[in-house]
């Protein structure tokens, strides 16, 4: 599953997006599904409960559709990271999350929408509990795994490296890397 950024600071990335979500595909030649996300949890491509087809031809349709998303998402991921966690888990699947990113940004200030927003607390709250029942049914394999990219396109430096620390712990505890490029 991809969680991708697609704030305007993002755009400006956006080759290289597409250069490493296509490097990432080619590493994983035998994979079952594929989803992509935006940050604020809309799906690129219309979801029906199931996953994309991963084989190679729809590999390139969805690579086209990722080039010309055109909806701007915030720069918060937790609420895409969330979405894919409820909808994807699966006892008998292993998943990988990969989450591509610039900044976290939360909303502040008179009209925002904070009760609209996941915050990182609310994420590791559910991974910990997700963890808790899969130790109860006895499960010894990982079912998920988040890795993540950040970019040095982010609005404030702040917002970049609050990013960069919440990737990293959240990929720290669920056996994937965090690479800051």
């Amino acid at each position: 599953i991809f969680i991708i950024d697609t704030s305007g600071s993002m755009r400006s990335e956006w080759e290289t997006v597409i250069t490493k979500i296509q490097k990432i595909l080619i590493t994983y030649p035998n994979l079952e599904g594929i989803q992509i996300i935006n940050a604020d949890g809309q799906f690129f491509l219309p979801y029906q409960g199931q996953w994309l087809n991963a084989a190679r031809k729809d590999r390139k349709e969805i690579i086209k559709k990722i080039i010309n998303y055109p909806i701007l998402s915030g720069s918060n991921p937790m609420k895409g990271l969330k979405k894919a966690i409820i909808d994807f888990r699966s006892s008998d699947k292993d998943i990988a999350i990969w989450i591509f990113g610039d900044d976290y940004q939360t909303p502040i200030g008179p009209g925002s929408r904070r009760g609209n927003t996941v915050t990182i607390a609310e994420v590791v709250r559910l991974l910990e509990k997700l963890k808790v029942k899969d130790e109860l049914s006895g499960s010894q394999s990982r079912k998920l795994t988040i890795n993540a990219i950040g970019f040095r396109t982010g609005l404030t430096e702040n917002g970049r490296m609050e990013f960069a620390l919440a990737m990293r712990e959240l990929c720290e505890r669920n056996g994937g890397a965090f690479i800051g490029l």
